[in-house]
């Protein structure tokens, strides 16, 4: 075949095409840091890092989703131990109260500390974070708990029995509250034969306030069983926290390994790609060289 001065000349174009084309590649490579910046640079490895993207990203919805949980959960930890703690003073004072040589004026001032602690209990029942009340169950814009008069009547239980379910990994799911219902014994729902821990406390102030010795001790019994229940369900809520925290660590883990798969299927090797940059510059000074002394050609030249 004869090779004419056009089809060198062509073929010098097109290779200076092609160099340009790989040097703007390299340049962006080392720019954003990434091998794979369209799907046609490697359609395997833009395939398989759009799929580890999309896997971390559901992995940053699990880990805010622990999070929340655990925050939850911790605000209801510290809640359940204000409550411990005032059915812990009602003992106190029902013990006191026992002791059958009271003078005159001390049962109304204990049947007064009484009241109060019940008001305190009705407005830990009501706690709220980010304006729901976290003992509501699911009705979480309706307060739980209301007393009205002095001294408070018995006070109903206004929410529901609804757990909230939080999902922490793909078919792994946490309760992240306790309902008003199981924790003040509301309707007797985690205790059939044992009252509300409000219609214990009001028995035990009217009992104080009618000096009724044995029926205060006998309310003893009512009181442990209440703060047994709390204790109970702060444990619950410890070991579901525990749970969360083996979650976090394990989405961290997670989150770390598909990171790294996913920066070897797109990063760019910077200082391979800083070299062959430096090689497809001097290609290509190389080849426009060449064709600049083809441009510079004449007949006389080949008549020589």
């Amino acid at each position: 075949m004869r090779v004419t001065t056009s089809m060198i000349a062509g073929n010098l174009i097109a290779r200076l095409a092609q160099t340009t084309e790989r040097i703007y590649q390299l340049q962006g490579q080392i720019a954003s840091g990434k091998r794979v910046l369209r799907p046609s640079d490697d359609p395997t490895a833009a395939a398989r890092a759009r799929s580890l993207h999309s896997d971390l990203a559901q992995i940053g919805r699990y880990a805010d989703n622990v999070s929340y949980a655990t925050n939850l959960l911790q605000d209801l930890d510290g809640t359940l131990s204000a409550i411990a703690n005032v059915v812990r003073d009602a003992r106190d004072i029902a013990v006191q109260a026992a002791n059958p040589t009271l003078t005159q004026n001390q049962p109304v001032a204990l049947a007064a500390q009484v009241d109060q602690l019940i008001g305190r209990l009705v407005s830990l029942g009501n706690t709220q974070r980010d304006g729901r009340y976290i003992f509501a169950g699911h009705r979480t814009l309706t307060q739980p708990f209301a007393a009205s008069g002095s001294p408070p009547p018995p006070i109903a239980y206004s929410g529901d029995s609804g757990q909230m379910q939080i999902e922490v990994a793909q078919g792994e799911t946490v309760v992240a509250n306790i309902t008003g219902d199981t924790l003040f014994n509301a309707g007797g729902a985690a205790n059939p034969a044992l009252d509300d821990l409000f219609t214990t406390l009001t028995h035990l102030r009217d009992e104080i306030l009618a000096g009724d010795a044995n029926a205060v001790s006998a309310r003893l019994a009512d009181l442990d069983a209440h703060l047994s229940r709390v204790l109970e369900l702060r444990a619950e809520v410890g070991g579901r926290v525990n749970r969360l925290q083996l979650s976090a660590d394990r989405l961290d883990n997670l989150r770390i390994s598909l990171s790294e798969m996913a920066s070897k299927a797109e990063d760019a090797d910077l200082a391979r790609a800083v070299v062959d940059l430096q090689t497809q510059q001097n290609i290509y000074q190389a080849t426009a060289a060449s064709a600049a002394q083809i441009g510079q050609l004449t007949l006389l030249d080949f008549l020589r």
